[in-house]
């Protein structure tokens, strides 16, 4: 098993760059997508993603299909054929700041 964090997630031994110097997802998704292009040919991997992850995966699938024998998504955000990572993202970001408001009130009351 290699852990593959990304950035602000865990250690990231090997990755120079910070949270605040990502400029995209690819970016994000980084050092997961270097793994797999340093795996030698013919070899497979298991991926799992979670929460975030389930989008690196996604990446992942997409551009080294070969690498890749089976991909588990633990509650992780999956974009599907009605649903791109975009519209996946957005949701993610209202539900989050919806909950968190909701929480501020429930501490104001």
């Amino acid at each position: 098993m290699v852990p593959c964090n990304c950035p602000g997630h865990g250690c990231c031994r090997g990755y120079p760059k910070r949270v605040e110097e990502l400029r995209s997802f690819s970016d994000y998704c980084q050092p997961l997508l270097e793994f797999l292009m340093d795996l030698p040919q013919g070899e497979k991997v298991v991926l799992v993603g979670h929460s975030m992850g389930g989008a690196c995966i996604s990446l992942a699938m997409e551009k080294f299909r070969q690498k890749i024998a089976v991909a588990v998504f633990t509650t992780a955000f999956m974009p599907g054929p009605c649903s791109p990572l975009a519209t996946v993202m957005e949701e993610a970001i209202f539900w989050s700041w919806t909950i968190s408001s909701e929480s501020l009130m429930e501490v104001g009351s």
